[in-house]
């Protein structure tokens, strides 16, 4: 994504998101994902309502782009076996294609899910994720 500075357009990276909902239960999705990422902070808490919080903060070398990426992940439990899970996939040098190596990077994580026959479904998906804050 490119923005105007003045009379210069400047490349800025944008994160990739998705918003999926597992089909596991939140302690053995905590745990794959806890232990699936390189120089990690993992942290979880129960909320008022006894469903489990966590959060996931990873990063990952990319060959392609010759540069580190971060993985931010927050996994909240709906119910017993469903976890709702943001996953953020942040970094690189600014690229053209930079957007779709950050997917990339996001469906690797997907497919060790599908490796560990844990079902999911995407159900909102953004490639240049991007939220204006208004006063």
């Amino acid at each position: 994504m490119y923005i105007k500075d003045g009379s210069q357009e400047t490349l800025i990276k944008m994160p990739y998101y998705a918003c999926v909902k597992v089909n596991t239960n939140f302690k053995r999705l905590f745990t794959i994902l806890g232990m699936s990422l390189a120089n990690i902070h993992i942290s979880e808490i129960k909320n008022s309502k006894e469903k489990f919080l966590g959060l996931i903060i990873g990063e990952s070398y990319h060959r392609a782009i010759d540069a580190y990426y971060n993985v931010v992940i927050i996994i909240k439990e709906i119910a017993k076996e469903t976890v709702h899970m943001e996953l953020f996939v942040i970094g690189g040098r600014p690229l053209e294609n930079l957007h779709s190596i950050l997917k990339e990077a996001s469906i690797d994580i997907l497919k060790m899910l599908e490796r560990q026959k844990i079902s999911y479904k995407i159900e909102e998906e953004n490639i240049h994720y991007f939220r204006e804050l208004v006063d």
